[in-house]
């Protein structure tokens, strides 16, 4: 939610909201995930976030558990994009692909377009979720 000069974060799971700004393009949420958990607390490296075997494993979800913890947090907001995601987009495209596309000249629509075909040409293993969000120029 964006509201005067801060956005909003809510978030429960690993869906996630990128943001770009001046086309530096960073993750803004925490997969809350067994393995990013593995990673935080050092037991597992970057590249084993990727194969693990146990990367689909939330710790917390809507509806899932009796209980969750919603993770809330408030940044300024400067007039940057935002990409809200599910899996299925950010784990059949690198980084980079990703950042590329958000960060090219196209408009929002053929932005989204070509992420969707593009994870669903590597591999569309999940449902693919997008809301792309541009301030005005």
């Amino acid at each position: 939610m964006i509201i005067n000069d801060f956005y909003i974060v809510a978030q429960i799971g690993d869906s996630r909201l990128y943001s770009s700004r001046n086309r530096v393009f960073r993750q803004i949420t925490e997969d809350q995930t067994y393995v990013q958990y593995l990673f935080k607390t050092k037991q597992i490296t970057e590249e084993d976030l990727l194969i693990h075997p146990k990367r689909h494993v939330l710790l917390n979800a809507l509806g899932v558990y009796p209980s969750l913890d919603l993770d809330i947090r408030i940044y300024p907001y400067m007039n940057e994009t935002f990409l809200l995601c599910s899996d299925g987009l950010y784990n059949n495209i690198p980084f980079n692909d990703i950042k590329n596309i958000i960060n090219c000249d196209d408009t929002p629509e053929q932005k989204a377009t070509k992420l969707i075909r593009l994870a669903n040409s590597n591999g569309g293993s999940d449902n693919i979720a997008i809301v792309l969000w541009e301030a005005s120029k």
